[in-house]
């Protein structure tokens, strides 16, 4: 069936409608009306909704961790001081920002919305939130930690590496090349220079 063929029985159909169809159809189209376009006194109404329901949250923490860069510092001086030619080696890393550690609450959240209408048939939706809650826990050895749902480390924004065989050969250019990938980091924020 094509659809010159389906509008035109569709057409036939509603020509054929009686009196008590066509007061249906009617009446079906009112109410579609009145539900898509409330009708209101004219003044100023206000109706609020109060939405109350349990919820898991989850709210970030900032964690301040001096440690994040003095760990990686230790970790990346251990494995360059194993690489032919390089020696001993320092390293000093700079970050920007935190750890940021995602933590799982427990609790209630309600948000209250109101909505006034004015005579000239303007409204205005104002939306207020309310939540509380508590940190959710678990016990591992007898110590208990807050559930972490994800963690973010900060950017690495430069690297300096010290190297006792830096200048020889293909040195710099391994070093370069182990630390960009290592940590995501533009050979422009890379500097090697020889250990004294």
């Amino acid at each position: 069936m094509d659809l010159q063929e389906w509008v035109s029985k569709l057409k036939k159909k509603l020509l054929g409608f009686g009196v008590k169809e066509w007061g249906m159809l009617l009446v079906a189209g009112i109410c579609c009306l009145v539900i898509v376009f409330p009708f209101g006194k004219g003044e100023e109404e206000e109706t609020k909704d109060t939405l109350q329901k349990p919820a898991q949250r989850q709210e970030t923490e900032t964690v301040e961790c001096p440690d994040y860069a003095e760990q990686l510092e230790q970790r990346l001086a251990e494995l360059l001081s194993s690489v032919k030619d390089v020696g001993r080696v320092k390293v000093m890393i700079t970050v920007s920002g935190s750890v940021e550690k995602q933590i799982l609450q427990d609790g209630t959240k309600e948000a209250e919305q109101s909505t006034e209408q004015d005579s000239a048939g303007g409204s205005r939706t104002s939306v207020s939130e309310r939540s509380e809650g508590t940190t959710v826990f678990y016990s591992t050895g007898g110590e208990s930690s807050p559930y972490v749902l994800s963690e973010s480390y900060p950017e690495i924004t430069g690297v300096v590496v010290l190297a006792e065989g830096s200048g020889k050969g293909t040195v710099d250019y391994d070093i370069l090349n182990a630390v960009q990938v290592l940590f995501d980091v533009p050979a422009h924020k890379i500097k090697i220079m020889k250990l004294k």
